[in-house]
């Protein structure tokens, strides 16, 4: 069985390129059932990199051990002294950048590389809180306060560079597509401190800006999203997790807008609206990872509508629950006909050269 870490062994010895293993690899993996294929395309599959075998989340939970252990032997044995804890976090952080040169770089276990990206990024943000926290010799819990006074949050510009530059020179070492989606929030957070240093009141402005931050990753996960629309190259990994981080930012900053506008009962129908275009919008594109983003939000539109009925919490709950499923498992197994339908208008127009192909070969097998 020719598994992905050969085929990107061939890649380094430049027998193949990187874009070629990745397709070479999902069509080894293509199912071969006729009737299925029929039905669902590579595309329409949404294939996302996480795991390649139990060795994954094996490796995934020593990870988890190792990190929440020492984020919890930080606080506890330092005794709140923020300059123990910063030189921890500085061992924590070597530490974590050594095993992603051994399980991301060398052996590419993608769930462990995820979550070490994810750690890495934890761990020095919370470095660089310290180091301002120790300059400033005030307590770490303390430090997220000096947001307010004008006079430190040039401090925080300065560290939010300097983590950025970090994260940055991560993602050249080791080119995970989640580190796109990392390095973009990150890159909304520093912009927001910036304007708050410069005496512009950016969190005053923070829904607007979330709707405007959204759309401007929507748009970096739609032009990774043209560049690969069989859904085969790291491309389509890269779309994803913006996608994933697009979908909350304008959900939650066009429902909060509408909410502080108006009374509830127009923002729960206008959000559920909001969320039926985004919908739409999932299925246009094949991307299920833009519902998945929201579905806290269909969560709680179903709970604040069922609480008309007067129900007790925990009946709301779990008859929330049980619609959002419905809801879901509908939508799923309804997916390529929904998205035929969806597609109609806008076949031979220059929308479908940008996404997926409707796959028309379940008409013929009708």
């Amino acid at each position: 069985m020719i598994t992905l870490e050969r085929l990107y062994a061939a890649a380094d010895e430049k027998l193949i390129s990187k874009q070629q293993a990745d397709a070479l690899f999902n069509f080894l993996n293509t199912t071969t059932d006729s009737r299925p294929a029929a039905q669902m395309s590579e595309a329409d599959r949404e294939n996302t990199r996480f795991i390649r075998g139990f060795h994954d989340i094996f490796i995934s939970m020593g990870l988890l051990f190792f990190f929440i252990g020492a984020v919890v032997a930080f606080a506890t044995l330092t005794d709140k002294n923020t300059a123990l804890q910063a030189v921890c976090y500085a061992v924590l952080s070597i530490a974590l950048w050594l095993l992603a040169e051994y399980f991301t770089k060398r052996q590419r276990l993608i769930l462990p590389s995820i979550l070490l990206a994810i750690m890495s990024y934890i761990s020095f943000s919370i470095l660089g809180l310290l180091l301002i926290a120790n300059a400033k010799a005030i307590k770490f819990s303390e430090a997220f306060f000096q947001l307010s006074s004008t006079d430190e949050k040039g401090l925080f510009v300065v560290m939010a560079l300097i983590v950025g530059g970090i994260l940055y020179g991560y993602h050249l070492r080791f080119k995970l597509p989640i580190i796109l989606a990392l390095m973009a929030g990150h890159l909304i957070l520093t912009i927001l401190l910036i304007m708050s240093a410069v005496g512009f009141d950016a969190f005053s402005y923070l829904n607007i800006l979330s709707v405007l931050s959204g759309i401007c990753v929507f748009a970096a996960a739609i032009f990774y999203d043209s560049k690969d629309t069989e859904r085969v190259t790291l491309n389509s990994d890269r779309a994803f997790w913006l996608h994933l981080l697009a979908a909350p930012l304008l959900v939650h900053g066009l429902i909060a807008i509408i909410r502080d506008n108006y009374d509830w009962e127009c923002p729960l129908v206008v959000s559920l609206m909001i969320i039926a275009v985004l919908g739409v919008v999932a299925l246009i594109l094949d991307r299920r990872a833009m519902l998945a983003a929201a579905l806290g939000y269909v969560g709680v539109s179903i709970g604040v509508l069922l609480n008309y009925l007067d129900l007790s919490g925990g009946n709301i709950f779990a008859l929330s629950l049980g619609i959002l499923g419905v809801f879901v498992l509908s939508l799923g197994a309804g997916w390529v006909p929904l998205r035929t339908f969806v597609m109609k208008p806008f076949q031979n127009t220059k929308l479908a050269q940008l996404v997926p192909a409707v796959n028309t070969n379940q008409k013929a097998e009708q």
